[in-house]
């Protein structure tokens, strides 16, 4: 059983429960992180999500060997992979398509150009295309744009909308006060953070630069926001005063 924690793929034993870790990213092909991993028919290889390429519409698909833990970074720009059917590899792309691209796995490189399978595919903000190819080739997917409400619910299970417009929020994290939200919107294969004032119904943008900015945390003192970000192409934590009296500087780099 293959896994992913922390941007690793890892192997478990279903009988002896033991893990070991297959491969870490390679960071010659500006890997930061290895997602969402697919195990294929040959039980010889996986397919999985290669991040560090510049957001989300730079994501790769990777081919690791499950032997040798070695993997490749294919010329296929698509936020997930589903599997391979009739030598092709099946994936969605950041901008809501399935597509099928021939692969020669010997070689570990795409022999012919990406044809369109399916449009319309819904992708969701952590960029993971709500689709599945079954071994016997049967594709499954959601279509629609990956849309949610933020609402207030009280301990009586009273709903009180927050924000009247529908878009891809994520990751709400209330401020030490409880008077402000903080929060991601994803749009066509980026993200910001975002403030919502409660009392004052008031919406700012945090966050520019970058392609993903997400997953904000406060500082115990409600002055500034943590967040994860893909900056200079590097997976790592900045930080930004939230009064806007200064810009966003980065707190843990990590290694390119």
């Amino acid at each position: 059983i293959v896994v992913e924690r922390i941007g690793r793929l890892l192997a478990v034993s279903p009988t002896t429960h033991a893990v070991r870790q297959l491969s870490t990213p390679d960071t010659t092909q500006h890997e930061t992180a290895q997602m969402y991993p697919v195990t294929v028919g040959d039980g010889a290889h996986l397919l999985y999500s290669s991040w560090g390429h510049g957001g989300a519409e730079g994501i790769k698909i990777g081919l690791m060997s499950l032997a040798t833990g070695r993997s490749r970074v294919l010329d296929v720009t698509a936020v997930s992979a589903l599997g391979m059917l009739d030598g092709s590899l099946i994936a969605v792309t950041s901008n809501n398509n399935i597509i099928a691209v021939p692969v020669d796995f010997a070689r570990g490189r795409v022999t012919g150009a990406p044809l369109p399978v399916a449009s319309g595919v819904a992708v969701t903000a952590a960029s993971v295309g709500k689709a599945a190819l079954s071994p016997a080739g049967t594709l499954t997917y959601v279509s629609g744009a990956h849309e949610s409400e933020m609402v207030l619910v009280d301990s009586a299970g009273r709903r009180q909308p927050l924000l009247a417009e529908r878009r891809a929020y994520g990751f709400p994290r209330y401020s030490p006060d409880g008077r402000r939200i903080a929060f991601t919107i994803a749009s066509g294969g980026s993200s910001d953070v975002w403030i919502h004032d409660i009392a004052a119904a008031t919406t700012t943008r945090l966050t520019s630069g970058g392609s993903v900015n997400e997953r904000p945390e406060w500082t115990p003192d409600g002055k500034r926001v943590l967040f994860r970000t893909d900056r200079a192409n590097l997976s790592s934590i900045w930080w930004q005063p939230v009064d806007g009296s200064g810009a966003a500087t980065p707190l843990v780099m990590s290694k390119s």
